[in-house]
């Protein structure tokens, strides 16, 4: 016995109408570690993650990275000059490295580490391009935690075009400017 086409079709233009359009279904992924926020300490947390051989991702609002590091318009580090460690270290090697010297950038009164907004921006997405266990979603908007019961499983984002990301992680990072994901997990 022959398949009827129509039928078949009709069947999907029944399933679509009853629960929206195919796009308008999320796209579903799964890491070890989800960070939310891309600002300095989420993309801190997510380098380290991923250098310690988790499978992470971090799902950043906007095209930027280091937050208000690197989008404040003027970037002037706070902070002791003097204390070289880890991935901060690693980014001022590179900025004294793309401006000619730890001279070069020591042009502030307020801070010994000046650069240009674009610069730390690049510098951080060239550090998170090195990792291979390292996968960054940009311009998505954090929607809300998925849960059950009291498990936080990861989060659901939307990008500019209205599609859905949906990624459960065994570790979800709130890294957002404001403690979003805290306060929609039900967090104190």
């Amino acid at each position: 016995m022959k398949r009827v086409p129509f039928l078949s079709g009709l069947l999907l233009v029944f399933f679509v109408s009853m629960n929206g359009s195919p796009s308008s279904f999320p796209t579903i992924l799964r890491f070890d570690v989800l960070v939310v926020g891309g600002g300095t300490g989420g993309i801190a947390a997510g380098i380290q993650s991923a250098r310690s051989g988790a499978k992470t991702a971090i799902v950043e609002e906007f095209s930027w990275l280091g937050g208000m590091l690197s989008a404040a318009g003027v970037s002037a580090t706070d902070g002791n000059d003097n204390l070289p460690s880890g991935i901060w270290e690693e980014f001022r090697q590179a900025i004294w490295k793309h401006y000619g010297g730890r001279q070069a950038v020591s042009t502030g009164w307020v801070s010994n580490t000046c650069f240009e907004p674009h610069v730390a921006d690049s510098i951080f997405k060239s550090m998170a391009a090195k990792e291979r266990n390292l996968q960054l979603f940009y311009n998505h908007r954090f929607l809300h935690v998925l849960k059950k019961e009291n498990k936080v499983l990861g989060a659901e984002f939307v990008n500019d075009a209205g599609k859905r990301l949906r990624i459960y992680a065994r570790v979800t990072i709130d890294a957002t400017e404001l403690g979003d994901v805290f306060k929609d997990a039900g967090a104190d």
